[in-house]
């Protein structure tokens, strides 16, 4: 659909958990506060970098 979007490994799930929003990073991952904190952080930042494909990473450390 063409929307930047955050996840986990679980994007690749027989029904994928991909969070377009905050309120579905709440939704899908509400159980581990600091998995929200972090999808939450990357949500917020990485749209700036005008990423137009689906990359994979891991998110290491935050201040």
């Amino acid at each position: 659909n063409g929307k930047f979007f955050v996840g986990t490994k679980s994007i690749f799930n027989k029904t994928p958990k991909i969070n377009y929003t905050a309120a579905d990073i709440k939704k899908n991952h509400g159980h581990a506060a600091g998995l929200v904190d972090k999808l939450t952080r990357a949500l917020d930042a990485l749209p700036a970098l005008g990423i137009s494909k689906i990359l994979q990473g891991d998110f290491m450390f935050d201040d």
